[in-house]
């Protein structure tokens, strides 16, 4: 009985496309420096797989039916593919190539990632670089729906589903214009807010309630997108506003920024990966490059951002 949905072994293979070739077993052995009786073994199995002859042996020549006939340029071209995509995957793990898809939230992704970027692009040339400027919880919800292969944000997270690893520190500010400053109490001041899902926003919420305020309380005249647009709004005097150092740091160092004292929150950054997954070797890389040597993954649970 044909036991022809059996996979076809690329050895086999070999073997039958090397007989007809050879026109022989023993030409066939040589050419793949084995035993003519392997050689044998391996036809006859493909055989038996196929429930049909493929040769008709003589004493000189081994001659193909008409199902080795019809066999030997699909074997031909199944033993060129295989080869082409060993090939490839050589090639690709020797020489990376393709997309490295990152999401960062906007302080990484501006102030952080472009020097790892950079020295990983020396590395690795052939890799292009997608990287998709998000608030934090676009950028984790962009990796969960692997989007991304890897997500660079700025508060923590620990679950199940996700890896994450510490790779630099900021801290949020409390800030305002010089004017502002003079004017009255900063409590009483309006307020200008990143949007919802921003790390920054997240960061400056928890910090005012370990400082005893109520951010609800306070006067919110706008929420914007983008820690430039912040600083501007600031600068102009539309009303307080919390904001990354690294963000403000030259419009603190210009005098146009004034840091309101005694409030302000260290926070880390974290690039993510999901769990369970082998990351392509540009985006293992680039974990390398971000990740500082000897840093274990975040483990104990905090609430998402």
């Amino acid at each position: 009985m044909s036991s022809i949905d059996q996979q076809l072994a690329p050895r086999e293979l070999e073997a039958f496309v090397c007989v007809a070739e050879e026109r022989s077993f023993t030409g066939a052995a040589r050419r793949l420096d084995t035993s003519q009786s392997l050689i044998s073994s391996r036809v006859m199995l493909l055989e038996e797989i196929l429930g049909t002859r493929l040769f008709d042996r003589g004493a000189r020549a081994s001659r193909l039916t008409p199902a080795g006939e019809l066999l030997l340029p699909r074997a031909r071209r199944l033993l060129r593919l295989e080869e082409e995509t060993r090939k490839a995957l050589r090639d690709f793990l020797a020489r990376p190539h393709g997309v490295l898809r990152v999401a960062a939230s906007s302080i990484p992704g501006t102030y952080l990632l472009p020097k790892q970027l950079s020295e990983l692009r020396r590395e690795l040339p052939g890799v292009r670089i997608d990287l998709h400027l998000l608030d934090s919880e676009e950028a984790l919800a962009a990796l969960r729906a692997e989007e991304v292969e890897l997500a660079v944000i700025g508060a923590a997270v620990a679950a199940p589903d996700v890896v994450a690893y510490p790779i630099g520190q900021d801290e949020i500010l409390w800030v305002c214009s010089p004017a502002l400053a003079k004017e009255r109490e900063p409590k009483k001041l309006p307020i200008i807010l990143r949007e919802p899902g921003s790390g920054t926003r997240s960061a400056a919420v928890e910090m005012l309630r370990e400082k005893g305020i109520d951010p609800e309380a306070l006067d919110c005249v706008l929420e914007i997108r983008g820690n430039e647009a912040l600083c501007q709004a600031a600068r102009a005097s539309l009303g307080t506003t919390f904001v990354s150092r690294l963000a403000a740091a030259a419009d603190l160092d210009r005098g146009y920024l004034v840091e309101i004292p005694g409030v302000s929150k260290k926070r880390s950054f974290y690039l993510v990966h999901r769990s369970g997954i082998t990351l392509s070797p540009a985006a293992q890389a680039l974990l390398r490059l971000c990740v500082p040597k000897g840093t274990a993954p975040l483990r104990t649970r905090h609430r998402p951002s």
